[in-house]
């Protein structure tokens, strides 16, 4: 249903499932990678992603990215679950991990941006 300013309003089910999927997918997929180079020493796929290149600028050795993998993957879950028990401090979490995790390229950054988006239009929505 368009409103006064001509965009397109979507509904708050579809807001509430998509907010929450990202943190799973991102998060839950961070937290797998970081213990998988825990665990066997290298990242899960046939080699680091464009991120690598992104980290190794700013001198850091993205071999060694294994446990900010798992704190930053388990961050995204525990603030999704936070917003499931309605803590008043999850949504500013769950803004600042996805704003932490614009770095990790190319489609946690795609879906980073979507999340930040989604939180940020429909605050209302997502803090009460």
């Amino acid at each position: 249903m368009p409103t006064t300013s001509g965009s397109t309003r979507m509904r708050p089910r579809a807001v509430v499932a998509i907010v929450s999927t990202i943190p799973v997918v991102v998060g839950g997929y961070m937290l797998f990678d970081g213990m998988h180079a825990l665990l066997l020493g290298r990242f899960f796929g046939p080699g680091i992603g464009p991120w690598g290149f992104l980290v190794s600028l700013v001198g850091v050795d993205p071999t060694s990215m294994a446990a900010p993998f798992v704190v930053e993957g388990s961050l995204w879950l525990f603030f999704l679950i936070s917003g499931f028990y309605r803590r008043w401090w999850a949504w500013y979490g769950r803004v600042f991990t996805a704003i932490a995790t614009l770095w990790y390229l190319p489609l946690g950054t795609v879906l980073t941006l979507v999340q930040v988006m989604l939180l940020v239009r429909y605050r209302k929505l997502l803090r009460s």
